[in-house]
């Protein structure tokens, strides 16, 4: 069952199965709330708990392992008898649930997508989305005003195996960066650029605006 939002208040479910028969169908739990509800000798197995509160409920016997996430869980009974004998704590209960309160989380995966920005005007823009949609890679859009001219800030969700897009946006500062280290003049500066494969005016602009001709190169790779 779907109990999103359902507010279960002096309830007997005790001995109730709350655990998931199929999981990812229907079990999700979202911000329901069990107030005062005798819940021991419950099953919570797989059941996504997600912003579910329980206050002042019966939870001795309560066993599976649950799903949770901003989970809160207020005086919790956790007498045999549910005569309030025995108040514990959240910490109690995840420990009925099998679940270590002082377990690390797990690593989280490492990501499969990088943000790149650019900041563009709005002829070129067009270009970049253009190239973005017809090479399916995601992206957001953001538009603004500069010195009454208007720009677009995109944000690429670039796959990590597929780095074309981020490899050619970093090469003119890297470019930069090294020349700024090696203490070169703007000249020197702009000729080092133009060796890497820029036009003089491409390289003109990448120094006084770096920002600005990132898009037009990371196509052109």
């Amino acid at each position: 069952a779907a109990l999103d939002r359902a507010v279960f208040t002096d309830c007997d479910l005790r001995g109730a199965t709350l655990a998931l028969v199929t999981p990812g169908v229907l079990g999700t739990s979202k911000e329901a709330a069990f107030i005062r509800c005798d819940l021991r000798d419950t099953r919570w197995d797989g059941r996504d708990l997600f912003r579910v509160r329980f206050i002042d409920c019966k939870l001795a016997g309560a066993a599976g392992t649950p799903v949770l996430e901003a989970t809160v869980i207020e005086r919790p009974d956790l007498s045999p008898e549910g005569d309030g004998s025995q108040i514990g704590t959240a910490r109690d209960v995840l420990r009925l649930w099998a679940i270590d309160p002082d377990a690390r989380p797990p690593t989280p995966p490492p990501p499969t997508t990088h943000a790149v920005s650019y900041d563009l005007p709005q002829a070129e823009a067009d270009a970049v989305m253009e190239e973005l949609d017809r090479q399916r890679i995601g992206y957001s859009k953001r538009m603004f005003h500069r010195d009454g001219e208007l720009r677009f800030e995109l944000s690429v969700h670039e796959p990590i195996a597929e780095s074309r897009l981020y490899v050619a946006a970093r090469k003119v500062q890297t470019v930069l960066d090294d020349a700024i280290d090696a203490g070169l003049s703007f000249e020197q500066t702009v000729a080092t650029l133009v060796t890497h494969g820029l036009t003089r005016e491409e390289a003109l602009q990448a120094v006084i605006s770096p920002g600005s001709i990132h898009g037009t190169l990371a196509f052109r790779s």
